[in-house]
């Protein structure tokens, strides 16, 4: 005969142990790292606008710090981007306040420069005859006369005088020649020697131009040679210009 013992009511089996719940993953905040990046690429093209890049850079600067403190607590996972953005924007916010410093000093040196200007006293300036001569008497010089003496190539004429002549039959003559002037006296001054310029027609060469000079009753000039095309062939000459040279 078996004895039942009888069981205390509301005892039972142990229940079964939950399971854990699962851990959810950490929300990552990468805002501030973009937004740093986006603002310092917009202020470093804007970099030549002080006004638009000074607010874009220093907003880009302050984000990326905190972005980049984010990531060290574990709250981000983009450090390099808020790195890169921290920066960029500092380069940006540097260079647009130097354009700044510079333009300011450029246009406070430019006012100033103006204000010396306008402040500075007008001087008038007065003229010769209000000043007392201080140069000493000179004697009186003549007037100036006109030389009487102005000689044109109409006033002498040259005519070719042939010192040697080499007849080839058909072909032609070599001639030696020099000029022989003659010249009205009274055109030329006896102290001034001048140069004469004269051409020669008749050369197998054509026109050949040549000079001699004439100093009181003398003349200096040289020998010239030249080929004709024909024994009959003549040389004739005509005075082109006198010209004073001493």
């Amino acid at each position: 005969m078996s004895i039942q013992t009888p069981q205390a009511p509301g005892w039972g089996p142990p229940p079964d142990p939950q399971p854990p719940k699962p851990q959810l993953p950490t929300p990552m905040h990468n805002g501030f790292g973009t937004a740093a990046f986006i603002l310092g690429i917009a202020a470093i093209f804007t970099v030549a606008f002080p006004i638009l890049a000074l607010p874009a850079g220093i907003t880009g600067l302050v984000l990326g710090i905190m972005g980049y403190r984010r990531t060290q607590r574990g709250q981000a996972d983009n450090g390099k981007l808020a790195m890169v953005g921290t920066i960029v924007s500092a380069v940006a916010t540097g260079t647009a306040t130097i354009i700044v410093v510079v333009a300011g000093a450029i246009l406070i040196g430019a006012g100033v420069g103006d204000q010396t200007s306008s402040s500075a006293p007008a001087v008038t300036a007065l003229p010769a005859s209000a000043f007392p001569s201080t140069a000493s008497p000179s004697p009186t010089d003549p007037p100036a006369t006109a030389s009487a003496f102005n000689p044109q190539p109409s006033d002498i004429t040259v005519a070719v005088k042939i010192v040697d002549k080499s007849n080839f039959g058909d072909a032609g003559s070599v001639i030696t020649y020099e000029p022989d002037p003659t010249l009205d006296s009274s055109a030329f001054d006896p102290n001034v020697t001048y140069q004469v310029t004269y051409e020669v027609r008749g050369g197998s060469d054509g026109l050949e131009s040549h000079s001699f000079t004439v100093a009181g009753d003398s003349y200096t000039y040289d020998q010239e040679v030249t080929q004709t095309g024909s024994t009959s062939q003549r040389l004739t000459a005509r005075v082109t210009s006198v010209d004073a040279i001493s």
